[in-house]
């Protein structure tokens, strides 16, 4: 049994982001909203997620804030099961949970940026793949 206070806490953030291993053994993450139903989360099953949830699916939710300046970071993290209900909803069965509140200072955070583009770079490498700048950091 989850406990009522991690749910007031959940309705705090705007959406989170489900991530699952998809049929053909690939992650695959998408930011939803997310309705409490009970001890379930329920969601409309995007467009995106072209996989049919037959039997139940390991899954993860992130619930992710920062402030402006990014040194206060809060998350939740589920863990549990999804499945697919009628009408295209999507139903998260919690099992477990994890808070996260990390404080960092604006120098920190700025360091901790600098080593994720520097790993992400080193992955692409790797792999012969093109950096994107979608997003300059």
């Amino acid at each position: 049994m989850i406990d009522e206070v991690i749910f007031d806490e959940i309705r705090e953030y705007l959406y989170g982001v489900l991530s699952f291993i998809d049929e053909g053994g690939y992650p695959f993450s998408v930011p939803l909203t997310f309705q409490i139903k009970g001890q379930n989360l329920t969601c409309q099953k995007p467009q995106s997620i072209a996989y049919n949830f037959v039997k139940p699916q390991k899954a993860r939710v992130i619930f992710h804030a920062v402030n402006e300046d990014f040194t206060n970071p809060r998350q939740i993290l589920l863990k549990g099961q999804l499945v697919e209900a009628e009408k295209s909803q999507l139903i998260f069965k919690i099992e477990s949970f994890s808070r996260g509140n990390v404080v960092r200072t604006r120098d920190a955070t700025d360091e901790l940026i600098r080593k994720a583009k520097k790993q992400a770079q080193k992955y692409l490498d790797e792999r012969g793949l093109t950096w994107y700048k979608i997003l300059e950091w």
